[in-house]
């Protein structure tokens, strides 16, 4: 990844912590009703607020119709939940001046694709992990020969660093689960 491209990802984690967001979550795995749905709501503005698309998980669920509730049957995962949030509400709203994104579900693949696929090519990526059996929802932005970095509102620098070997090995925990908001006209 080159450097412009590195200073705009950092630029946009900056952005976002200044919104104040909390990604974390420490929250069961599986879909348990309406404490997960509303996970779901705060996981999936990551990803929004990143393509400009800035609200609340609050407002989210209201967009996405109020009362509404996530299918059960497709929530298996969390990565499923937030997949179900987001095409919800991408089909019932339009924004001006953004661009037409698409949800790409990416569970099952392995993290070094994902990268290599998707965030070498600027397109950020929801990551679900366990870290010390808690799991966390996580946007992932980057990385180098030997790290990925996620965005980290908490963090000093806007952003963490964990090494590829624990990431691959908290991100298996969970199933593989990942989801992108993917450009129209994007060719991935």
């Amino acid at each position: 990844m080159n450097k412009a491209w590195i200073a705009v990802l950092i630029l946009a984690a900056f952005a976002v912590a200044e919104k104040g967001m909390n990604w974390n979550s420490n929250s069961p795995i599986f879909c348990t009703g309406r404490q997960q749905q509303r996970e779901s709501y705060e996981e999936s503005t990551m990803l929004l607020q990143y393509w400009g698309i800035v609200m609340t998980a609050d407002e989210l669920a209201d967009r996405c119709g109020p009362g509404q509730e996530i299918d059960n049957r497709r929530c298996g995962s969390r990565a499923a939940a937030s997949e179900c949030v987001m095409e919800r509400f991408l089909e019932q709203n339009t924004v001006p001046g953004r661009p037409h994104l698409s949800v790409r579900n990416m569970t099952g693949m392995k993290l070094a694709e994902i990268y290599g696929k998707y965030i070498r090519r600027g397109i950020p990526v929801m990551i679900w992990s366990e870290f010390e059996e808690t799991a966390v929802c996580r946007m992932m932005i980057g990385g180098n020969s030997d790290c990925y970095f996620f965005s980290e509102p908490d963090a000093v620098q806007g952003m963490i660093r964990y090494s590829k070997a624990e990431m691959k090995a908290a991100y298996e925990k969970l199933g593989r689960q990942a989801v992108a908001l993917i450009p129209e006209n994007n060719e991935i």
